[in-house]
């Protein structure tokens, strides 16, 4: 060793109370909801975003649309505009919005007898076809357009926006 060298000698005790304080201070600044917050808000604001590349939490492009011009799940902006973050008992991101199962998974809609066009969530009473976009049809086949993470988790990138909007909060409740 050459000119400098620095001894560190840690008393358990004093280590002790110092990590009770630490942990009596986390408690007190009631960081549990403010990490959800800050998770929530991130990964939402993230899935938002997806929208508007137009591509799946993982970067895999969205299908193009076939029936009309424009970005795809972008029309009215009612499905990005919906998502949202609560945290009762455990953080959830995700939409109410009836149809966004089929944007995310896809799927391939069968009109039934009786059915006679469609609304935003489902067929209506009457003949037997589906009425999309001013096309009627028997079938309509809707691709996968994943905006929400899947089993594979967040994505690195999310990963490290939600780690720091997270760190951030708790600094800022600790007052550091």
């Amino acid at each position: 060793m050459s000119g400098v060298a620095l001894n560190v000698t840690l008393d358990s005790d004093q280590a002790e109370t110092r990590m009770a304080e630490i942990e009596e201070l986390l408690r007190d600044a009631n960081i549990l909801p403010l990490a959800q917050r800050a998770l929530g808000e991130s990964v939402t604001e993230n899935t938002r975003l997806a929208f508007v590349d137009g591509a799946s939490p993982y970067g895999e492009r969205w299908a193009p649309l076939k029936l009309r011009s424009g970005q795809p799940l972008r029309d009215t902006g009612r499905l990005a505009n919906s998502i949202t973050w609560d945290a009762e008992g455990i953080l959830r991101v995700g939409t109410n919005v009836c149809y966004a199962s089929v944007h995310q998974f896809g799927a391939t809609i069968k009109a039934r007898p009786g059915d006679a066009g469609s609304n935003s969530c489902g067929p209506r009473k009457g003949a037997s076809f589906l009425h999309f976009n001013g096309i009627f049809a028997k079938q309509v086949t809707i691709p996968a357009r994943p905006f929400l993470p899947d089993s594979r988790g967040l994505p690195e990138e999310w990963r490290e926006d939600a780690e720091d909007a997270v760190t951030e909060e708790i600094r800022e409740a600790l007052g550091l």
